[in-house]
């Protein structure tokens, strides 16, 4: 436990080094701290989850959007079975926008679907709203456009401000502008396209705008326009790039003087780890011996206790067998009333040698008495005998039972004499080789049988069987 806990705060401080990195912008480096996260935060769900988002965001930003999707997909998976159902529905979200920015749109539908149901299911507003928004702006990137896909994107949106009740933001305008473009609705392309200019606020989303005005003067034939649209656009690109390409250099000797001072730390931390996992390795190799010790001596008391139980369980039925043959005695055969002797004397030992510590002798006269009881369970002149005597003392109940119940088994039969002796549950079971359960249930259905049938003699019969 202490060394999951050791490797569980080094994740932790790796997954913090690694998002340090990505918003510095040291992708690479931030890769790396990730995977070593992920390596050491064992079965913590939640926190392998968190790790495969920023892993996902730290390959999408530095290009490799088939990583980042793959990343996304883990997450969901990861923070599912932690049972942060936010998160892994808010990841879904983005796993259907990587397909989305990958142009995978059949994959991405089939995400942002799954996303749709997810959070409808959960009433998560802020999930539905938007996925719609990023579904509604999907169907509009498909080339060339379908009406069936115009119109789908139109009621998305719709549902977003009318059912949902939550704003359209200025790109959302801009396409619903380019959706009526398509629909070749020259009014509502105006009014859209003025709330969308009147809506937008920052640089990227005047951007966005602009590439939608392209879009729709190209559509309308308006050349002039579409080609000043176009120009707006790719100059705002420019100017990003360029900001990426300077920040980029005059970060790269601040990124290697920082990593020669995580490297000399990290080298003493793989030290300390070095000492403690070793102690730990000697603990938990004490702690195995002791228990295969104790497992051993469990195990050997447990054998002792079941075998005492069998042994009290057999004996008992001998006595009770003595009890009840004794009875009979004169009409068992010379091998029953050999049986009959034995017994006795094999419960006489028994008493005799009770309290003895001479255990070679208690199993050898163990040994006797099942060899005794198994003969009579085979010997059918046993069950003869106990039945004559039950015959004669009942005035002839076997005999009638016999005759009223032509469709018992011989089963039937065995056990009922078996019952009706007064032999007990733990005797019969024993002779019968079954649990005590199951002659129990034997004995239920046995008395139930002759109680619903219409032989003039079954109260007579139960009453034997008492």
């Amino acid at each position: 436990m202490i060394l999951a806990a050791a490797l569980q705060g080094d994740a932790q401080q790796w997954y913090e080094t690694g998002s340090r990195q990505l918003d510095e912008g040291a992708f690479h480096k931030a890769a790396v701290s990730l995977e070593k996260a992920l390596v050491q935060a064992g079965k913590d769900e939640a926190l392998k989850g968190q790790v495969f988002r920023k892993l996902a965001y730290t390959f999408n930003a530095s290009g490799d959007q088939e990583r980042a999707a793959q990343n996304l997909y883990e997450a969901f998976g990861a923070f599912s079975k932690a049972g942060r159902q936010d998160d892994a529905r808010h990841v879904l979200l983005e796993y259907g926008q990587a397909f989305y920015n990958l142009q995978d749109y059949e994959k991405a539908e089939q995400v942002f679907k799954q996303a749709l149901s997810l959070a409808h299911a959960a009433g998560d507003t802020l999930i539905e709203v938007h996925t719609l928004r990023s579904y509604a702006a999907m169907l509009l990137e498909k080339e060339p456009p379908r009406k069936t896909d115009v119109q789908a994107a139109i009621e998305m949106y719709s549902r977003v401000a009318d059912d949902l009740h939550y704003p359209l933001s200025c790109t959302d305008m801009g396409a619903l502008s380019y959706a009526y473009s398509v629909l070749g609705q020259p009014g509502d392309v105006r009014y859209w396209m003025h709330k969308a200019k009147e809506s937008c606020e920052s640089k990227a989303d005047r951007q966005a705008l602009s590439f939608r005005e392209y879009q729709v003067y190209a559509r309308s034939g308006e050349a002039d326009k579409a080609l000043q649209a176009l120009e707006s656009v790719m100059r705002a690109e420019n100017r990003n790039n360029d900001a990426a390409l300077q920040s980029a250099v005059s970060r790269a000797r601040e990124d290697y003087l920082k990593d020669q001072a995580t490297l000399a730390r990290e080298q003493v931390r793989s030290a300390r780890l070095s000492r403690l996992a070793l102690a730990l390795l000697f603990l938990a190799i004490l702690g195995s011996v002791v228990l295969y010790f104790m497992a051993r001596k469990l195990a050997t008391e447990k054998a002792l206790a079941e075998e005492k139980a069998l042994a009290e369980r057999y004996l008992g039925t001998a006595e009770d067998l003595q009890n009840r043959l004794g009875a009979v005695s004169k009409q068992l055969l010379n091998a029953g009333s050999e049986k009959n002797d034995l017994l006795e004397r094999l419960c006489e030992q028994y008493y005799i040698y009770e309290g003895s510590s001479d255990e070679k002798l208690q199993k050898n006269i163990l040994k006797e008495v099942r060899g005794t009881i198994d003969a009579l369970r085979n010997d059918p002149k046993t069950l003869l005998a106990l039945e004559k005597s039950l015959n004669e003392r009942s005035g002839g109940a076997v005999e009638q039972l016999r005759a009223q119940f032509p469709k018992f088994k011989e089963d039937d039969f065995r056990l009922y004499v078996l019952a009706a002796s007064g032999l007990s549950s733990t005797t019969i079971a024993t002779l019968l080789d079954k649990e005590k359960s199951v002659v129990y249930n034997r004995l239920s259905r046995l008395r139930n049988r002759i109680a619903d049938s219409a032989a003039p003699d079954k109260a007579r019969f139960l009453e034997i069987l008492g």
